[in-house]
């Protein structure tokens, strides 16, 4: 079986995006002493291994036993997941910080403080729980080989890190997440929008507002459609006339007509 020290140590290294060469710098220490404790042929005596445990921001309890694949981990966020039902969050984000002292390398521990200390930081408008949201989004995104829920990916979380930003009111940090992954225009109305209202640059910022306008006319022309085939395929009739009706007359409506919805300009 691996050793688990030698594991971690290779694990934390690379997370940290540091090579042995510029860890062993950081301990003025020689290459091969780094290799040889990554290799399980020796441990690092106590005060190295502080320094080890600092360097990766981890306890020293963590980095002696800590699993990545530790079931006792799966079951505490099980845990913690149940308490948000019922508890205050304050009280959930205190069992969350305990976790993370024995499991801080753990996908969905560090996701779940992180969700928690966001909603903490926009409700409460405590701008330390947002920061907080922050690193803690950073660090599950590079978990995320953990992550087994489909419905949550990288880009979902880099947003999040957006939305703190934009709560923070550090909006240029905000833009500049949203811009990173701005895939197929999927930010932009929330860049438009603080373009516009918060950076005070209308002229920037209506491009956007327009390329999530026109994306929003063909995701309504797109679902009308598929309620208009569904009603095909099930013989109503009936409800294919009024939906063929109804997208009809939104098309319409953005040509001028009295719809209320128009296109801008």
């Amino acid at each position: 079986m691996e050793n688990i020290l030698a594991q971690n140590i290779r694990n934390f290294r690379k997370r940290m995006g540091l090579t042995q060469e510029q860890l062993a710098e950081r301990l003025n220490i020689t290459l091969g002493t780094i290799s040889k404790w990554e290799r399980g042929t020796s441990e690092p005596a106590l005060p190295y291994l502080m320094g080890l445990a600092e360097i990766f921001r981890v306890s020293v309890d963590a980095m002696i036993g800590f699993s990545m694949g530790g079931g006792d981990a799966d079951t505490e966020a099980d845990r913690i997941k149940e308490l948000d039902k019922e508890n205050a969050i304050e009280q959930v984000a205190a069992e969350y910080d305990r976790a993370l002292m024995k499991f801080p390398n753990h996908f969905r521990i560090t996701l779940g403080a992180a969700q928690c200390y966001m909603q903490i930081g926009v409700v409460y408008r405590r701008n330390a729980e947002l920061r907080k949201a922050v690193d803690l989004f950073r660090h599950a995104i590079g978990l995320i080989s953990q992550n087994t829920d489909p419905a949550i990916n990288e880009l979902l979380l880099r947003n999040e890190i957006a939305q703190c930003y934009a709560t923070l009111k550090d909006y240029k940090k905000a833009i500049e997440e949203y811009k990173k992954n701005n895939l197929c225009g999927n930010n932009d109305a929330e860049i438009g929008l603080i373009l516009t209202e918060h950076e005070k640059k209308p002229e920037e910022g209506i491009g956007y507002t327009e390329r999530a306008f026109i994306n929003l006319i063909g995701a309504k022309i797109t679902v009308m459609s598929g309620y208009i085939n569904y009603y095909k395929r099930t013989g109503n009739a009936a409800m294919v006339i009024r939906a063929a009706e109804w997208t009809l007359n939104y098309l319409k409506s953005l040509e001028g007509g009295s719809g209320q919805e128009k296109l801008p300009g």
